[in-house]
């Protein structure tokens, strides 16, 4: 009937919103019901310890109600969540951490129940996992018609020479850095069926590698697999650095991939595409810079080695500058980057 939807509308419309919520990963989560219910299912995670001891047991329901979640502020949301938190442990006996912690796989649970086949296909490992999910909030904000700014969270992993991995969380939403040590367990298991042991790292120690300390804001953690989890690795087999060894030319390479340019630590262009080439009508033999061919459009960053390193699992959007194309029109190129290991360049 006109007016009337039928249940396959309405479930094909629930699924869409329920994806919504993955962007409670990339600012503040939708609605303070989901921090009310991860605070309820953490509390229900202990209950049964205190079944029988009637002092224990009164004193702990009495916290339970206490988790009729209001409105609050950021800072008045963390002081509220973690005082609730910390009644808990001192009745349970139990360390503040390890509450938390549970307070952040519930957190995990809720999103990944909501949004199981998405989560499962961001990455293979659970470093892809988390260079790839800056990919998928970029597809959520685009869906809602909004743009990345240089406050938007973000997430870069890196691998570490012994194998641990060091996760950055730039710009993070209180409640879910609250929740990170637990998530990313979380996360291990139910996607990767890791066991990991999650360090979180000084921020004093990544500020200090960043040019401006002053606007640094981001949350390190360090990853370390459990040495008794059982996963058979696929380890990558090692790769040649002769050029004699390339399997395509050069100019083959420039061909094939017309939109792809790699610049040096000074930002110095070593390589562009074809198409890249004839837009710029650039002279084969000048060195060029890139700030002199091209601006950012998207992540709001300098155009600078260093800013480009800490972004690497974002989509950046770049244009050409119309004094370098010898034209009005600003032609837009999107992709990601990758950095070019011992040759200590950046490839885009």
């Amino acid at each position: 009937r006109p007016g009337r939807r039928s249940p396959a509308r309405r479930r094909c419309q629930l699924r869409r919103r329920r994806r919504v919520n993955l962007d409670r990963w990339a600012r503040k989560p939708s609605a303070p019901q989901t921090i009310q219910q991860t605070l309820k299912r953490t509390l229900q995670y202990y209950e049964h310890q205190v079944i029988g001891y009637r002092d224990a047991e009164k004193n702990f329901h009495n916290i339970s109600n206490r988790c009729s979640y209001a409105e609050h502020s950021n800072k008045e949301e963390i002081e509220d969540v973690s005082g609730i938190l910390q009644c808990t442990a001192n009745i349970l006996g139990l360390k503040f951490e390890e509450i938390q912690e549970r307070f952040g796989e519930e957190f995990f649970n809720i999103c990944f129940h909501e949004n199981e086949r998405v989560l499962r296909a961001v990455g293979g490992t659970l470093q892809d996992f988390f260079n790839g999910f800056d990919a998928l909030l970029e597809h959520i904000r685009t869906s809602f018609g909004k743009q990345a700014t240089l406050e938007s969270p973000s997430f870069l992993c890196k691998e570490l020479p012994e194998g641990t991995l060091m996760l950055h969380y730039f710009h993070p939403h209180h409640i879910v850095g609250f929740a990170m040590l637990g998530m990313i367990k979380a996360a291990g298991k139910k996607i990767y069926r890791l066991d990991v042991e999650v360090e979180q790292v000084a921020n004093e120690k990544l500020c200090s590698d960043v040019s401006n300390p002053g606007n640094c804001s981001s949350l390190t953690f360090l990853i370390k697999e459990c040495e008794n989890t059982n996963i058979t690795k696929n380890l990558p087999q090692g790769t040649s650095q002769v050029p004699a060894d390339l399997r395509i030319s050069i100019n083959t390479f420039c061909r094939a991939f017309p939109f792809h340019l790699m610049f040096d630590p000074s930002m110095s262009v070593l390589q562009l595409g074809e198409g890249l080439r004839k837009q710029l009508r650039c002279d084969t033999h000048k060195v060029l810079k890139f700030e002199d061919c091209f601006e950012i459009v998207s992540p709001k960053v300098n155009a600078t080695f260093e800013r480009v390193l800490l972004r690497l699992s974002t989509p950046f959007v770049i244009r050409t500058k119309p004094e370098a194309s010898g034209s009005e029109n600003k032609d837009k190129v999107s992709g990601y980057g990758l950095e070019m290991g011992d040759r200590n360049q950046k490839s885009g």
